[in-house]
């Protein structure tokens, strides 16, 4: 299996699970694969927004700081 059916299948497992910790840095390494390994920010965008979200609506702080540098960077990207 490749890493983006591996990342897809842990996000319909921690979206089941209700872990927004999980959830969160699955998205952000699905946004990560998209932007730097396929050359797709545009799919990757949506992903890590939702990540940030996620980290910050949950309380989540370390993680929210740890995804921002990388909504930035594929902002940038656009």
């Amino acid at each position: 299996e490749s890493a983006m059916d591996l990342l897809r299948q842990k996000e319909e497992i921690c979206r089941r699970l209700n872990d927004p910790n999980g959830l969160a840095l699955c998205l952000a390494n699905k946004a990560h694969l998209f932007a730097y390994d396929l050359n797709q920010p545009h799919e990757a965008l949506p992903l890590i927004e939702e990540a940030v979200a996620l980290a910050r609506q949950h309380g989540l702080i370390a993680l929210s700081q740890q995804i921002q540098p990388i909504l930035d960077e594929i902002r940038s990207m656009q």
